[in-house]
Parts: structure tokens; C-alpha cells; sequence
């Protein structure tokens, strides 16, 4: 049984488009903006890039609540319900931009308890106005509703281009890791002033957007779980680095940011593949029943069999990729990087999993997967990270991905649809060479 041709003329229309933009921002991403990292990387030395990295690290972890759990939700009720679009964008702008003030708080606050060095505290302080700017991805939602994400994909791409030429200008001169930390916080800044500007020439101007209580209270109640699922998934994903600079040193730190970014640079396939989908995946549940479980397993056929592919070829060209791209001494990081890589499995389907909990209004238990990962990668980075430094941290999130993504489903027979087709997903290897095996048996 197929997808239903309604709904595949709409995923091979709207929504291949907007996935071949998202995939061609994140493949320059990964080229250029992978050269610029470790042009950085090579310039500043594991110490002070472990430094930016941890600094990053804690403002990704202070600024998981902002977003309050908002994001698919205002997708999915901009799709429903489009007429609200001024209300619904409004509301958000508003309280992301109010939790963005007392996430910037906590962290003015923070610096000036901690024990810090100064330096570290001024490039956390840097860093830290990201949390005043992220209340615009507001605008990203509207695109990713019209499936318009190729909006976002260009906004993208002309910071990337303007921000990778400032941060070649700094190493030419020769700077310090402050100014690195200021570039950081401008690339985001132009993003969203480019996204605005592409929003009022396409649509209007935001200025229309209204506060409405009743509809922030509305989905403030059904965002709440994904509020603290939110956290806990930042703490499984950062809490790495930041565990590793207190448990170990900055220039782990270096070196474990190194191989992981290498990794993680892959991860944007399953966000841009199903945030693409998404609309299409909410189309399907409402108008073909019968056919949306076989649409979400073939979908998680493709991601599993994705990361997959990507991790051996990782494994195979892991160490020489570090040594060339970041010279010999970050040479420690290739072992980390050929453990990290295969989160790829989970966090690939992680990624269809997080849209289905929302389209299935399972939203309490995106929290508790998120928090269980997050429980779990504490617990192992505390354990791992002292006897196995950097390669312990790697070991850590694996296993915690593995808990937060498939084991947790089987806890209830609510999730555990989710939890069967991911596990016929891994198995599918095996099965089919049995089923080549016995076929090869038979016709002998």
C-alpha cells in the first residue's frame, strides 16, 4: 500500500521544494561553514576553542526554555487554522521574547556569582545575547507552515557567506577569541533581521501581529510537557561539553567539540527531511487514516538507512579527517568522533519521532523521553567522563540517545506503535539478508 496520491503530490510539490532548499543551506553549511570551524579551531587551539565551545554550550542549555515548547505546536495550529496567523505569531514573539530576557538574566546572573576566569565570563556574556535574538525564529515558523522554508534556507545562506568572510578577515589578523565570540552572537542577529525583512516584503508587515492572552494561555497549557522535554533534550546534547570542562579541562573540551561537530553536522538530513514532511505527515492523519503508519514507516526505512551509510563511511575516513582538518593536535578526537557518529542512528529518527508525539498529542511524553536522556547522559557522563574523558562523553550520548529515542516508548502502549516501528527499522538489515538467505536456500 502506497501514500496517497493527494498527499504525495503535495510532499513532491511544496515540500520537496522547500527540503532541496533546507538541504542546500545545510550543504554549505557543512562545507563552508565546516572550513571556517576548523580554520578556527586551528587558530585558537584546543584551550581557547574549548573555551567558545563551552561558552556556546551553556547559552544552547540556559536558552532550552525559551522556546517553550511552541514550535511544532504554532506549526501545526498555522496550518489548521491559517486566519489566526497574526495572533498566533504574535503571541509567540512576545512570550519567546519575555523568556529571552530572563534567560539573559540568569546568565548576567551566573557570571557574576561564578568563579570563573574573567575571560571566560566575558566570552559567556557574548555569547549570551543570543538569548535577546532567538524570539525572531518566530518568523521560520510562518515559512515552515506554507512550507516556504526556502525563506529561512536563503536568510541563512547570506549570514553564512558574510559572517565566514569576517571570520577569515579575524584570522588574517590575527585576533584573540573574543571577537570569534562577538561574530558568533552577529551571525544570528543578521539571520533574523534578514528573516524579517523577507517576511514584510512577502507577507506583510509583522507589525500586524497581535497579543492575544487567550490564545498564549491555550497553548502554554499544551506546551508545557514540551517546555521541559525541550530542557532535558539541551541537557542531553550539551550537557557533554559542559561536563567535560568541570570534569576534565577547556582543551578537552577542544578536542571532543572538534570530532563532534564533524558528527553532528550531518544531523540537519532528518530536520530538513521532516520538517519538510511535516505538513504532509499532518495531512495524512486527517484525511487517509489507513495509510499514515505506512507513511511514517517508510520515512523512518529512509532515515535509519541514511545514518547508517553515513556512520561507516565516517568510521572509515574518521582519522584522517581530523588530522587534515584540524591538524595534529586535535588528533585525540578521531576515536571520539567514530563513537559519536553513530547517534546518528537515533538521532535520525528521533526526528520523525518528536513531530509524531505532536501530531498525536502525546506531548507529555516528548518530556519524558527528553528526560530520561537527559537523567541518563548525566549519570554516564559522571561515570564515563572521569575514567574515559572526552571518549566517555561520546560513549554517554550514544547510550543516552539510544534510551530517550527507542526504549522509552515500550514504558506505554501509547508509544509503543512508535517504539515497534523503529525497532523493525533496525532490524530490517538482518531480516532481509535472512530472507536472501532462506530464498538463496530454496532455489539451490
Amino acid at each position: 500500500m502506497g501514500i496517497p496520491q493527494k498527499i504525495k503530490a503535495r510532499v513532491t510539490s511544496g515540500s520537496f521544494k522547500s527540503t532541496l532548499w533546507l538541504l542546500s543551506e545545510r550543504m554549505l553549511k557543512m562545507g563552508l561553514g565546516f572550513v571556517i570551524f576548523a580554520l578556527i579551531a586551528r587558530h585558537l587551539g584546543p584551550q581557547d576553542f574549548g573555551l567558545l565551545n563551552y561558552s556556546i554550550a551553556f547559552v544552547a542549555l540556559v536558552a532550552s526554555f525559551t522556546p517553550l515548547g511552541l514550535s511544532g505546536l504554532v506549526v501545526r495550529e498555522l496550518v489548521k487554522y491559517p486566519e489566526k496567523k497574526d495572533r498566533l505569531l504574535g503571541s509567540t514573539l512576545l512570550l519567546r521574547f519575555l523568556t529571552g530576557i530572563i534567560a539573559f538574566c540568569g546568565v548576567f546572573l551566573f557570571i557574576n556569582t561564578n568563579e570563573d576566569s574573567h575571560m571566560a565570563n566575558i566570552i559567556l556574556f557574548i555569547v549570551s545575547f543570543k538569548l535577546l535574538l532567538d524570539c525572531f525564529e518566530t518568523f521560520d515558523l510562518w515559512f515552515q507552515s506554507i512550507v516556504k522554508s526556502k525563506y529561512t534556507a536563503i536568510a541563512k545562506i547570506i549570514s553564512l557567506i558574510a559572517v565566514s568572510l569576517v571570520n577569515i578577515f579575524l584570522i588574517y589578523i590575527d585576533v584573540g577569541v573574543v571577537y570569534f565570540a562577538l561574530v558568533t552572537t552577529v551571525e544570528f542577529g543578521l539571520i533574523y533581521v534578514l528573516m524579517f525583512f523577507i517576511y514584510a516584503i512577502k507577507f506583510g508587515s509583522p507589525l500586524k501581529w497581535e497579543f492575544d492572552f487567550t490564545l498564549s494561555k491555550q497553548l502554554l497549557v499544551q506546551s508545557w510537557p514540551l517546555i521541559f522535554s525541550g530542557v532535558a533534550a539541551v541537557i542531553y546534547l550539551k550537557s557533554d561539553q559542559i561536563m567535560l570542562r568541570w570534569l576534565d579541562s577547556e582543551a578537552a573540551v577542544g578536542i571532543y567539540s572538534s570530532a563532534v561537530r564533524l558528527s553532528e553536522v550531518w544531523f540537519f538530513l532528518p530536520t530538513a527531511i521532516v520538517t519538510s514532511l511535516f505538513p504532509a505527515i499532518i495531512k495524512a492523519k486527517q484525511e487517509n487514516p489507513s495509510m499514515y503508519n505506512d507513511m511514517l514507516q517508510k520515512i523512518y526505512y529512509l532515515l535509519f538507512y541514511l545514518s547508517v551509510a553515513l556512520a561507516l563511511i565516517v568510521m572509515l575516513i574518521g582519522t584522517p579527517l581530523i588530522n587534515i582538518a584540524y591538524g595534529a593536535q586535535y588528533a585525540d578526537g578521531a576515536i571520539i568522533l567514530k563513537v559519536h557518529i553513530w547517534t546518528a542512528v537515533f538521532v535520525f529518527m528521533r526526528a520523525l519521532l518528536s513531530k509524531w508525539l505532536i501530531n498525536e498529542n502525546l506531548l507529555l511524553f516528548s518530556f519524558v523521553s527528553h528526560g530520561l536522556g537527559a537523567l541518563s547522559n548525566i549519570v554516564l557522563n559522571l561515570i564515563l567522563i572521569p575514567i574515559y574523558g572526552g571518549i566517555g562523553a561520546a560513549i554517554g550520548t550514544l547510550l543516552s540517545f539510544s534510551v530517550s529515542t527507542v526504549l522509552f516508548t515500550f514504558f506505554s502502549k501509547k508509544t509503543r506503535v512508535a517504539g515497534y516501528m523503529m525497532v523493525k527499522t533496525i532490524f530490517d538489515p538482518i531480516l532481509r539478508l535472512v530472507d536472501f538467505y532462506k530464498k538463496g536456500r530454496k532455489s539451490s
